[in-house]
């Protein structure tokens, strides 16, 4: 979601913007023990969200 304005006729201008991110099904190496005969499996582990927010401003002197 984003939001663009412009302030004081044009001499302040800017952006502000935020997101949000869900992301499911990160592999991840695993080390297995050496009886096994295999040295590491990749193991469907993961889960990373990412949530931020941001503001840009510029100015015009």
């Amino acid at each position: 979601m984003a939001l663009d304005f412009r302030l004081f006729n044009g001499r302040l201008n800017g952006t502000v913007e935020t997101y949000y991110m869900s992301t499911t099904d990160v592999l991840v190496n695993r080390e297995l023990p050496t009886i096994t005969g295999y040295k590491r499996v990749y193991a469907n582990l993961g889960e990373i969200r990412n949530k931020g927010f941001e503001l840009s401003l510029s100015s015009t002197n």
